[in-house]
């Protein structure tokens, strides 16, 4: 077989250039569809948070009223305990969860970030939340029952952070069904260029590669 080697390497380089289009389209395809995946993700994890938080909210709330009829001398260090309890817990959630809106915040739709920040207060998604512990943190370094911070944490939960807290779901709910719907068409679009890929190795590199082989056949049997 006439230039048997040049031959060779045609074939060789050929049929890596096509594995090489194929293996970086897929590539670009499975990271482009792994971010999403993980956007996504963030969102429902950062929702199921809120409702955590709204439940202890909730759970603060009821704590604190029964203060106002359960404080005595031999419970007010249990309760006062109680009550730094809460609020440690309640200041936990709001930080992580302060960080993890921050994160993703960037990504969201501009309809999602105008509704949180409608939910916001002084520009704080958690304002009200935040005040509850600071009244529970009164609470927990009272001598005598306090009913005016039992009605600032009740009015607070009930007026603000619950109804804050509900609209931001609501929101990320709505920014979910968008990036899943970005997937959706992102996968569509994926099997698009995978098939155009394909159809490039067979017409730019395989089709030609074959010319090649019979040309190669038809010169050797010369």
């Amino acid at each position: 077989m006439p230039n048997y080697s040049s031959f060779i390497r045609l074939v060789r380089i050929r049929y890596l250039s096509g594995l090489l289009a194929f293996a970086l389209t897929s590539g670009a395809i499975m990271y482009a569809l792994n971010g999403v995946n993980a956007f996504r993700h963030d969102i429902d994890v950062i929702n199921e948070q809120m409702v955590l938080l709204g439940r202890d909210l909730r759970n603060a709330t009821n704590f604190a009223e029964t203060t106002t009829t359960a404080w005595r001398a031999e419970t007010r260090d249990a309760l006062k305990s109680a009550a730094r309890g809460h609020a440690e817990r309640l200041n936990s959630s709001i930080e992580a969860l302060t960080a993890a809106v921050s994160s993703v915040r960037s990504r969201l739709s501009r309809r999602t970030a105008d509704e949180l920040d409608s939910a916001s207060v002084n520009g704080d998604l958690f304002w009200s939340a935040r005040d509850i512990v600071r009244n529970l943190g009164v609470l927990a370094a009272a001598q005598v029952p306090d009913e005016a911070a039992y009605r600032e944490i009740d009015n607070q939960n009930k007026l603000f952070a619950q109804p804050s807290l509900i609209r931001a779901g609501a929101a990320l709910d709505a920014e979910h069904g968008l990036v899943e719907a970005r997937g959706n068409s992102l996968l569509l679009w994926a099997c698009v260029a995978l098939l155009a890929v394909l159809a490039v190795v067979a017409i730019w590199i395989f089709r030609p590669m074959e010319t090649a082989i019979r040309r190669a056949f038809t010169e050797s049997s010369e």
